[in-house]
């Protein structure tokens, strides 16, 4: 109620100080002192001292901010809350043989008889916390304001390292410095360099420790590094090298310990384990007759079966920082490009319109959707804003390549996001072996039709934001790593009865550089077209292939060339069955609980690169079945040739 009442900064501190006066803090704080002390428990009995005097201090520090201002009752208690919290006691020893742990470089402790410094690694010394201006920011401030704004980076880092210099100074008998060989992941880490500075001191010094060195009863003097030490020895005992004697003492030590008995359990566990995992119970497996599926989710489930059980069957939930993530921006991109494709397809002429035009038609497609964004990730800091900006040249760009790869060919847009499976849209039914069937959804980016007299073609285009070009790679196609594009060729073609497949392609969003020495705007303007051609698969039919705008890969005589990434009609046919058998067998492996350790490796690629539960699963290269399975290498026309021969 006073807070309340109060009319300025006196008021606010006048009634928190009745309210401690009102409950006895000062009187409570003596009594727990007094204990404290009859207790024999000195070290915190002085830290009970000096809370008072941070509390006072922290009243004077609130008189301060508040400059004569009125705090209302929530903004007090939260000044007090804060200055409460920031509260760091002193851990002075208050004997002549105290044990004192601390923070190197932060303990005030005079002279002690020795010191021993953990933790001496690589960075670990010298670092001082960031401040919020850069070295050049506070430097501008300082010179426009003329106010001092304190130390910069390098005075602070070069600061701290002296902190670190004065207590090692400290100790009068024995100083003992220790650094890890290893990181926790296992490389090689470096000592702090003020190891290597004290040895030039003392030459004579002698480094020990590290490993186990030979396997000594010093080196076993204790149950952890003994368990430590037995997990190495007793792995190499199993391959029929000889356990010591120090060693055997440990283990029967460990073994006869209460305590310790099942820390050597886990162990021996540890020794026998292998990386796999049995199949669900059907109870558990996701085995009704009818099922539904994204493409995506047996794209995991062909890259590893457990990585597909913990995201879809287990659904954990990640913490995800606040920011802007690759897929909001694919989506955004997507959302633009949709939303150009369908007011370009109104315009008189389109797809010939000059630069300007299409330039000028993205940036009012803009306008339009920042506001999805607006509590969101591209508004939230300036720097997000300067994202946000690449994020619009990059789709002003992708929509004049779009425009441009139209103009050159004879395909237009039939359909911009078309969904199958969702909401009103009818899936892609596959019938699965022994009963039921297995109902795929998803959303096509982009269907590009084309009549030639009484055949209709399809092209299928699907957007990627990514610096990188793809494309249909045959191995990936070969295990059902890449089905998306196919199945979506034969959503299509459910939708389309009679039509048939004319390409099937990757749509790079991207604003790439390039290196040239070319200073013809034009000609850059070619290179640049030239670098986001469209990847992927056309048909091997000359006609559709120029009405696709590829002329570049049609020879003199009308044929297509060697190197064109081509598919007869047959093969194009042969490719999408390929991938529908795929997916019903996927299908099935679920149905039947399998969630087997098993990522795929091809190449330098893995499916654990970039798997978000390596953690969960454990896998573990030295452990037994803990390896990837690496597939082969196979090129997109030998699949296609397989597949024509049956054994694909």
């Amino acid at each position: 109620q006073q807070l309340r009442e109060a009319r300025d900064a006196d008021g606010t501190l006048t009634a928190i100080w009745d309210f401690l006066r009102r409950i006895d803090a000062f009187a409570t704080l003596q009594g727990y002192h007094a204990r404290l002390i009859d207790a024999e428990l000195l070290t915190e009995a002085h830290h009970t001292e000096q809370v008072w005097q941070h509390l006072i201090r922290t009243l004077d520090q609130m008189h301060v901010l508040l400059d004569g201002q009125r705090a209302t009752a929530a903004m007090g208690i939260d000044m007090l809350t804060a200055g409460l919290s920031a509260i760091e006691l002193a851990a002075l020893p208050p004997s002549p043989e105290a044990l004192l742990c601390g923070q190197l470089g932060k303990m005030r402790v005079g002279q002690i008889r020795a010191l021993l410094v953990l933790g001496l690694g690589d960075g670990m010394l010298g670092s001082a916390d960031t401040s919020l201006f850069t070295d050049a920011e506070r430097a501008q401030v300082e010179q426009r304001t003329a106010a001092n704004l304190g130390m910069d980076d390098t005075a602070r880092a070069q600061l701290a390292r002296l902190d670190v210099l004065q207590a090692l100074m400290q100790p009068t008998e024995k100083l003992w410095l220790s650094y890890p060989a290893a990181t926790m992941r296992g490389a090689t880490a470096r000592p702090a360099t003020v190891c290597a500075q004290i040895r030039r001191i003392f030459p004579g010094l002698q480094v020990e420790g590290g490993t186990l060195d030979d396997g000594s009863e010093q080196a076993l003097c204790a149950p952890m590094p003994a368990l430590e030490a037995l997990g190495p020895a007793l792995r190499a005992a199993m391959e029929g090298q000889a356990l010591s004697d120090p060693l055997k003492a440990a283990y029967v030590s460990l073994r006869e310990h209460p305590l310790w008995r099942e820390a050597l359990d886990n162990v021996l566990t540890g020794l026998r384990a292998r990386v796999e995992a049995e199949p669900l119970p059907a109870e558990l497996a996701d085995n009704a007759p009818d099922r539904r599926y994204s493409i995506s989710r047996l794209e995991t489930f062909a890259a590893c079966p457990y990585q597909y059980f913990v995201q879809y069957g287990l659904r954990p939930q990640p913490f995800e920082p606040f920011g802007l993530k690759p897929n909001d921006l694919g989506g955004w991109y997507h959302a633009a490009l949709e939303a150009y494709t369908r007011a370009a397809l109104a315009m008189p002429g389109y797809p010939n319109l000059p630069r300007a035009h299409s330039d000028a038609l993205m940036a009012e497609v803009l306008r339009g959707l920042p506001v999805e964004f607006a509590h969101g990730s591209l508004a939230d800091s300036a720097q997000a804003e300067a994202l946000g900006l690449r994020a619009r040249h990059i789709a002003t760009r992708a929509a004049w390549t779009l425009t441009q790869q139209l103009a050159q060919g004879a395909f237009l847009p039939s359909s911009v996001e078309a969904d199958f499976g969702i909401g009103d849209a009818p899936p892609l039914v596959l019938p699965l072996p022994g009963g039921g069937s297995l109902y795929l959804r998803g959303r096509i980016d982009r269907i590009d039709t084309w009549q030639d007299g009484g055949r209709q073609f399809l092209r299928i285009v699907d957007y990627k934001a990514s610096p990188t070009a793809r494309t249909l790679e045959g191995t990936r196609v070969m295990h059902g790593l890449q089905q998306q594009l196919p199945i979506y060729m034969a959503a299509a073609m459910q939708a389309v009865p009679g039509a048939e497949p004319g390409g099937l392609y990757y749509f790079r969003v991207h604003n790439p550089l390039i290196e040239t020495y070319d200073k013809d705007a034009d000609k850059i303007e070619q290179k640049i077209l030239g670098e986001l051609k469209m990847t992927g698969l056309t048909t091997t039919l000359p006609e559709v292939v120029a009405a696709q705008g590829r002329a570049d890969l049609i020879t003199k005589d009308g044929e297509i060339k060697k190197t064109a990434s081509a598919a007869t009609p047959e093969q194009m046919r042969l490719l999408i069955g390929h991938a529908q058998n795929k997916a019903t067998n996927f299908a099935q492996r679920i149905g039947a609980g399998d969630i087997g350790i098993t990522p795929v490796r091809i190449g330098d690629w893995c499916a654990c690169e970039y798997c978000k539960w390596r953690s969960v699963c454990g896998i573990d290269p030295a452990l037994p079945g803990g390896s990837p399975r690496t597939l082969p290498k196979v090129k997109l026309k030998d699949v296609l040739t397989r597949l024509e021969e049956g054994n694909a």
